[in-house]
């Protein structure tokens, strides 16, 4: 009986920098303020005083008082553009992006080649996941001379999102281009050479994004992960243990690091990482999933049927589990078929295999030929 061991892969763009962290929005600190009209001038004096005086408040993040000294600023001159966009940093600072967008709007209205208005209106629209329309507003900031590391990351993210990874890297190499140092650029571009099977590429750039930061501990499981499909076990686990040394519940390493310990046969030490992950995430299916599939192997190892038989009964009490917090994975369903039928419920894996092929798992077709 052949069985799957399905070991999900996770690829993700994580902003850790300043410039989006955990989707709580955040202006990157070239962006934040406009200082082309600092200085007071004879003409239309008041303005400009009550626009300095916003500009001073908004630099110590007192955002309600700068919104009212821009406010009084507007009044006075109309079509002040500058004004208008800081107004509309301090509103999305205070987490009115409507007005914020409302306020970017019309600054490009009176300015319309205020490049940091689209790149600042297209960080709210990325950080809201409407992808499509913020990279329309970087590509926009880009045309208006908007060269910043953080708009080229953005961009980078938003081509990942779309699956056009060889776009996405283009984005990238231009953040890292910008900003020597861009850690978590360097780690994303990896992840879409990943994403195109450049593993020896993706390593490099995770490896690089760990010279950089040595606390990145996404890029040691990213690492890891591409390690793996490169088949070298030892050297995966290896990074999975810096990512889970540096950050102990980190659940998705612990996975990855089972995975890689059921491949070398280590099935009692992927027992423990998989038992652990439910101390962490406990509605984590994969590595239910992942726990089935090695009590499947170690049922296959005994002599025994009796304990061959209880690790099968196994099997299908940590299948179930990841059914019933997914309803949808296929590999599961395929997994719970196979113990099912090892312990002579024909009836039971044959319902199991044609769910499985209904979910898009390719080897369930074979067994299904068997079913009455």
């Amino acid at each position: 009986m052949k069985t799957l061991f399905a070991v999900c892969f996770f690829l993700a763009i994580f902003t850790f920098s300043g410039f989006a962290g955990n989707k709580n929005f955040m202006f990157s600190p070239d962006t934040v303020v406009d200082k082309n009209s600092t200085l007071v001038v004879a003409e239309d004096q008041e303005a400009e005083l009550k626009y300095n005086e916003g500009i001073s408040l908004l630099g110590e993040s007192k955002y309600k008082e700068a919104i009212e000294a821009f406010d009084q600023a507007i009044k006075v001159k109309p079509a002040f553009d500058v004004a208008f966009f800081n107004r509309g940093v301090a509103k999305a600072a205070l987490k009115d992006l409507a007005g914020a967008i409302a306020d970017f709007d019309e600054a490009i209205k009176l300015k319309p080649d205020m490049g940091n208005a689209f790149y600042s209106k297209g960080q709210i629209l990325y950080d809201q996941n409407k992808y499509p329309e913020a990279l329309a507003e970087f590509n926009k900031a880009k045309e208006h001379g908007v060269k910043e590391a953080g708009m080229y990351y953005f961009a980078g993210v938003c081509l990942f999102q779309a699956g056009d990874y060889k776009a996405a890297i283009e984005e990238y190499t231009a953040a890292v281009n910008a900003k020597s140092d861009y850690a978590v650029a360097y780690n994303d571009r990896g992840s879409c050479k990943k994403q195109l099977e450049d593993y020896d590429g993706a390593i490099a750039d995770y490896t690089k994004a760990i010279d950089l930061d040595k606390k990145l501990h996404i890029s040691y499981n990213n690492r890891g992960s591409c390690k793996r499909k490169k088949n070298d076990f030892e050297g995966a686990i290896k990074d999975y243990d810096e990512a889970i040394n540096i950050k102990d519940d980190y659940h998705i390493a612990l996975n990855n690091r089972g995975s890689c310990k059921y491949e070398l046969k280590d099935y009692k030490g992927a027992i423990e990482d998989f038992t652990r992950v439910f101390t962490i995430k406990n509605d984590y299916e994969f590595a239910y999933n992942n726990l089935g599939s090695v009590y499947i192997k170690l049922a296959a190892t005994q002599d025994k049927d009796s304990d061959a038989k209880k690790y099968y009964e196994d099997a299908v009490k940590v299948l179930d589990k990841a059914i019933q917090i997914n309803p949808d994975y296929g590999f599961a369903y395929m997994n719970r078929g196979n113990s099912k039928e090892m312990l002579r419920d024909e009836a039971g894996a044959c319902s199991d295999w044609k769910k499985a092929a209904d979910l898009g798992v390719k080897n369930a077709q074979t067994f299904i030929s068997g079913c009455k």
